[in-house]
């Protein structure tokens, strides 16, 4: 009877698991193996994969072992990126009383239609209900959307990026499975005029809180506005989808590119604006596109 070979079984029973979307198995397959048995690249595939499964459940220390893993099979500097976010990875800047407030004093949004955005972006997601009009536009969430859109001061921009970057940070990853998917994190780009003004961006901001609370990097840039000053209140759906057309450019992906790249917004009316940025990032090497964004325009 031929000699079994143990390695080249445990090899393809990984490469099975990995096929079927059972990273962490796949992942314990190998630790079976000597490392020196163990292929690289696939190594680094389960264990990368196996750690965005810990994050989505919330299980950071799981991740972080998984990440280690996947950079000692190969030193790849966007998984070191990772790993370095994960390593420094902080808490809700919002504790939990007062993350309860707001959720109690909001109204969730309800109306998102996701499939009118498919098939350039693949799953979005929205918190809060955003009303611009009636006795229910004064809601909190409401008030606070209309607010960001002023020009602040620095400790007032401050302010609303905790409330708001803590928020969306807590519904990521309670209620959505992003974190099981998502590599990096993009922003819809501001209009340089209103940027200008206002000297500053709550979708950067949310970006910004999303690497610093889940480990998600931020391609800063990795979309630029070509809007001028192109204004969408009052437009259909099909003038608005038209109108954004062209209005932004994806620049170099960097650690974007061929990943799963996740677009944040303030607020989602249409969804033209997310479509855009997603075709725009697709065109550009992207290899899928998510969105998520704070409010969803419903009233």
């Amino acid at each position: 009877m031929a000699d079994i070979d143990f390695t080249g079984v445990i090899i393809a029973k990984a490469e099975e698991a990995l096929a079927n979307g059972q990273a962490g198995r796949a992942a314990e397959w190998l630790a079976r193996l000597k490392p020196n048995e163990r292929p690289s690249d696939l190594e680094e595939s389960a264990c990368y994969a196996a750690a965005k499964e810990a994050m989505a459940k919330l299980r950071w220390g799981s991740a972080q072992a998984f990440l280690e893993r996947a950079n000692a099979a190969r030193h790849d500097p966007f998984v070191q990126r990772r790993l370095g976010l994960i390593r420094q990875r902080s808490s809700l800047e919002l504790d939990q009383e007062s993350l309860e407030l707001v959720a109690a004093r909001s109204r969730r949004a309800t109306r998102l239609r996701t499939d009118l955005l498919q098939p350039e972006v693949s799953g979005v997601w929205a918190w809060a209900a955003y009303i611009s009009r009636g006795y229910e536009s004064g809601s909190p969430m409401s008030r606070f959307i209309r607010y960001s859109k002023e020009s602040l001061p620095p400790e007032e921009q401050q302010a609303m990026a905790r409330i708001g970057g803590s928020v969306l940070c807590r519904y990521i990853e309670e209620e959505t499975p992003i974190l099981a998917h998502a590599d990096v994190v993009v922003s819809v780009p501001a209009n340089p005029g209103r940027y200008s003004s206002r000297g500053w961006s709550l979708p950067d901001e949310l970006a910004r809180r999303i690497e610093k609370h889940l480990g998600l990097p931020f391609l800063f840039g990795a979309l630029e506005s070509q809007a001028g000053d192109l204004e969408l209140r009052g437009m259909s759906w099909a003038d608005r989808r038209r109108a954004v057309r062209g209005s932004m450019v994806a620049r170099e992906l960097g650690d974007g590119q061929g990943r799963t790249v996740l677009v944040v917004d303030d607020v989602i009316t249409s969804g033209a604006t997310l479509r855009e940025a997603a075709r725009q990032l697709r065109g550009a090497g992207a290899a899928d596109v998510l969105g998520v964004a704070l409010t969803h325009t419903e009233g």
